[in-house]
């Protein structure tokens, strides 16, 4: 599941919502990945958030350059 998540270089920066909506994937699949990619050092935050499908805002996600 993490190749899925840092597949996020293919698509350009996202979120994880936009990640699990890409994959048709679950949330509860997606965002630990994403939290793991994030301490492991392979993303990053880019100070941008976007509103999910469910209108909470979450924080934008890109590979580490």
């Amino acid at each position: 599941m993490r190749s899925h998540v840092f597949s996020v270089r293919e698509h350009g920066d996202a979120t994880a919502d936009e990640i699990t909506a890409a994959w048709n994937a679950s949330p509860n699949s997606i965002a630990p990945r994403c939290c793991e990619l994030l301490k492991l050092g392979r993303l990053v935050k880019t100070g941008e958030y976007r509103r999910t499908r469910y209108g909470c805002m979450a924080a934008v996600l890109k590979e580490r350059p």
